[in-house]
């Protein structure tokens, strides 16, 4: 007996429908309090992981200093099994800049240091091996490192970025412990600089690196200790910590990233892109200072955006004119800097149409 031919049809629609049910990948989990009003802030975070196959993220949001939205997204582990959650620990790569800014203006008003201050003198640190340092980079200030002005340019420079060159520092200096901050900076020292400094602006992650160790010398404690206790802690901001290379070293509240362990050091990256924080506390941050470094007082309105990248993370601070402010932190993508890099205006355009459709209309009040 034949089958009809519309039961054939639907029998193998339904199959068809099968199949692509199995293959499609199961929506990713959303957990913390939701907001209906800000919902496009979630459907934002949702279709950029999605779009660029990123595993977890976190996102918070708030205006005028009080949170209003707080969500995780995703898969806080490899295996899937656990869904992230709002208050997960993810690195911020060089949203970690801004701290260090603040910590280095707060030691400039309180007189322990000033934009003038000479770093290599200020800091005394020699050259491995009895090399002759370039005779400029004793003319370099701390105005020149906040800046990206202090001469060193990575894309001319036969070592490329420093930061990322960890094995080939410990074996020239003969280290028999990984490199700690400061033997980055001694091993620099031998380097020529690729410009005059303060001639031109050129992004420099050690010229950060260099930071951290002029203000554990002006304030007399580690980077780490100093940015916390100081910086964060005053502001209402408990989380924000070292990440650290090993995973079986990090925090329990730190999510997975697609990074093997040993591609690169955190540690030694503390002051221009280590640290791990939530997006809330991120946020905490940002009432307090502006993204430049300066405290935010009362009433004012200013315009910041920063971004941060590293394998398998990505990372955005965004303080908005309307008081909004909006941190958004993910392990992913992973691939190529310029491809991570590529993706992250994608992720302001997603948050600022977000805001603007929501807490920036003129009706609008939480």
């Amino acid at each position: 007996m034949k089958a009809p031919a519309t039961f054939l049809a639907l029998l193998f629609a339904s199959l068809a429908a099968a199949a692509h049910a199995a293959e499609a990948p199961a929506a990713l989990p959303v957990t913390g309090a939701a907001v209906a009003s800000l919902k496009p802030f979630d459907d934002a975070m949702l279709e950029f992981m999605k779009k660029y196959d990123i595993q977890a993220g976190v996102l918070a949001v708030a205006k005028d200093g009080k949170l209003l939205l707080a969500r995780g997204y995703g898969w806080a582990d490899k295996a899937r099994t656990r869904p992230t959650p709002p208050e997960a620990l993810m690195r911020i790569a060089s949203v970690a800049k801004p701290i260090t800014r603040a910590a280095v203006l707060k030691l400039i008003r309180e007189g322990k240091l000033a934009y003038e201050t000479k770093v290599f003198e200020f800091l005394g640190i020699e050259p491995p091996g009895g090399k002759a340092a370039d005779a400029r980079i004793y003319k370099i200030t701390v105005k020149n490192l906040l800046e990206h002005r202090g001469g060193w340019d990575r894309a001319q420079a036969a070592v490329t970025d420093p930061m990322f060159q960890m094995k080939r520092i410990r074996e020239e200096l003969g280290l028999d412990h990984a490199p700690l901050p400061r033997d980055v900076v001694r091993w620099m020292m031998g380097k020529p600089l690729q410009f005059d400094p303060g001639e031109r602006e050129t992004y420099s992650n050690f010229g950060y690196c260099v930071l951290g160790r002029v203000i554990e010398k002006a304030a007399g404690k580690s980077y780490e200790q100093y940015v916390t206790e100081d910086i964060l802690r005053p502001a209402g901001a408990t989380t924000v910590r070292l990440s650290r290379d090993r995973a079986a070293d990090r925090d329990g509240r730190e999510v997975w990233y697609p990074a093997a362990d040993g591609e690169f050091s955190t540690e030694v990256m503390d002051a221009h892109g280590g640290l791990a924080s939530t997006a809330g506390d991120l946020c905490r941050f940002m009432h307090a200072y502006w993204i430049s470094g300066r405290p935010r007082g009362p009433g004012e309105k200013q315009n910041w955006l920063f971004f941060g990248s590293l394998p398998g993370t990505s990372a955005m601070a965004m303080q908005r004119p309307s008081g909004v402010d909006i941190a958004a932190l993910l392990n992913g993508p992973d691939g190529k800097s310029k491809e991570r890099d590529a993706c992250l205006p994608v992720l302001r355009e997603a948050m600022s149409k977000a805001a603007a459709e929501t807490l920036e209309r003129p009706a609008a009040s939480m």
